[in-house]
């Protein structure tokens, strides 16, 4: 699901955290709206890897 981009300066600012395999479905919003908005052309999956 493309989601609104976040340009809120204090939300950004806040000291992030590992994703873990619960996140998975935000990954991919996170990557439907890169793809939407034009920032990646390529991604490679490394679910094979990392198991994400």
């Amino acid at each position: 699901m493309v989601r609104k981009i976040m340009r809120d300066p204090l939300f950004l600012a806040q000291k992030s955290i590992d994703a873990t395999k619960a996140d998975k479905q935000v990954v991919t919003d996170l990557l439907d709206t890169l793809k939407a908005n034009g920032g990646i052309k390529y991604v490679r999956s490394r679910e094979k890897s990392t198991g994400f």
